[in-house]
């Protein structure tokens, strides 16, 4: 196992680090690893061997490797959820609870709102010129709440507006520009949330101040809205399988509070995808499918990095799985090879006719078939698939002797070579 892991290290470094290495690899993996992770091809080599032959641990391996496959998808929610910072939300329960709270937070921001007014300066009429198609439901609205007739299209510049009528407004371009995306009219989309981007920017300039920050301002970020807040949930749920340019684009402009329901829905959107075995080995080759790496980006954002560095830790404990299955043909044969007597009584045989040759011939078949006993091999198997440090450590010793005579070896070969060297420069001279 020494020599396995001290192979393992890459060529700058040296023996002394495989021990150092493995620590903190093992440590690094989580509770789930086990020494056979730590290593590289060597000591999976040596696991894989192992499980080939005769002895416990093949059995332990199917085990280990069931309780891994048990646990991949939960393992990934995990990181998934740590990562996004939902603390475990369950899509509707969490996403109706979200809304509530963030409602009842939103309400002093909304209250300032309901009581200000607009002043409808340049900019505020080029967004009413641009925004006539979709008035009519905030008129109407106006019109339903205080039983008063508002007509947007004829504010001129210099008149005012109360604010909650633009804040209706608002979210009538956001609902018009959804259902045309959902049409496929994108560019008109498109240009519905430009209009609708301009008017949030001066409905927070002209808002009142609420501990000297913009009461607008504060009240999106605490709640934008119902249908935002689902639709942002949806986006998020949608993350992995939906249209990606569809995706960035309904992102672009998110409020805190749709970006927090965004990632309420990423997280069921993974919860379902690593729930089959499909899904999981779709989202661990993601290193080598730059479409799933635009979908992670986009789901993550600046904390994509820790989110694949958790992936990338379940996949190195994937490679597990691969132990023992290698060719069958060889099992059988060192099977075969374990319930072989020929040995054995070719060697009585040859002692009893004392030829030497055949003694020495015998003992040779013997001594190979019974090189490295099974207990021995299941020990060794035992170690490989431990998750205690402390085997680790155990190996300190002998990777320190085992550094020392590689490094001895080393010496007397390159004394060697020297001399060798010598005696063929002076022929050649």
């Amino acid at each position: 196992m020494a020599e396995a892991l001290i192979r393992d290290v890459p060529e700058p470094l040296t023996g002394a680090s495989a021990l150092n290495r493995a620590q903190a690899r093992l440590a690094k993996l989580g509770p789930e690893a086990r020494i056979a992770d730590v290593g590289g091809q060597s000591t999976f080599n040596l696991l894989d061997l192992q499980a080939t032959l005769p002895g416990t641990t093949a059995t332990a391996v199917k085990r280990a490797t069931r309780e891994r496959q048990v646990g991949a998808g939960p393992r990934l929610v995990a990181a998934t959820d740590e990562t996004l910072g939902t603390q475990g939300a369950q899509y509707l329960s969490k996403l109706d609870d979200f809304t509530n709270q963030r409602f009842i937070e939103s309400r002093p921001y909304y209250a300032a709102v309901d009581k200000a007014i607009v002043k409808v300066d340049d900019a505020v009429a080029d967004v009413l010129n641009k925004s006539q198609a979709v008035q009519r439901d905030a008129e109407l609205l106006f019109k339903t709440k205080t039983g008063q007739d508002i007509d947007l299209s004829q504010l001129q510049p210099g008149q005012t507006v109360p604010m909650n009528v633009l804040d209706s407004l608002k979210q009538s371009l956001y609902d018009t520009a959804t259902s045309l995306r959902r049409s496929g009219s994108n560019e008109q989309a498109s240009a519905y949330d430009d209009v609708r981007q301009k008017l949030i920017g001066e409905l927070e300039k002209q808002s009142p101040k609420i501990g000297g920050q913009s009461a607008y301002t504060m009240a999106l970020k605490t709640w934008a809205g119902p249908s935002q807040m689902m639709d942002a949930a949806e986006i998020g749920r949608s993350v992995m399988r939906g249209d990606i340019l569809d995706v960035k684009q309904a992102t672009k402009g998110m409020s805190p509070s749709e970006v927090d329901a965004f990632r309420i829905g990423v997280l069921q959107g993974l919860r379902q995808q690593t729930g089959t075995e499909a899904g999981r080995t779709s989202l661990l080759k993601f290193y080598k499918e730059p479409a799933t790496q635009e979908r992670l980006k986009a789901a993550f954002g600046n904390d994509y990095k820790a989110f694949s560095a958790a992936v990338l830790r379940e996949g190195q404990l994937k490679q597990l799985e691969a132990a023992g299955r290698g060719s069958q043909t060889a099992a059988r044969l060192a099977g075969t090879a374990d319930l072989e007597i020929a040995p054995l009584g070719q060697a009585a045989a040859a002692a009893a006719t004392g030829s030497p040759t055949g003694i020495i011939a015998a003992a040779t078949n013997l001594a190979n078939q019974t090189r490295t006993p099974e207990s021995v091999r299941n020990e060794i198997g035992r170690i490989l698939l431990s998750r205690d440090p402390q085997e680790l450590r155990k190996l300190e010793e002998i990777v320190r002797q085992v550094n020392a005579s590689r490094s001895r070896a080393a010496g007397a070969a390159g004394l060697v070579s020297g001399q060798v060297g010598g005696i063929a420069g002076g022929l050649l001279d």
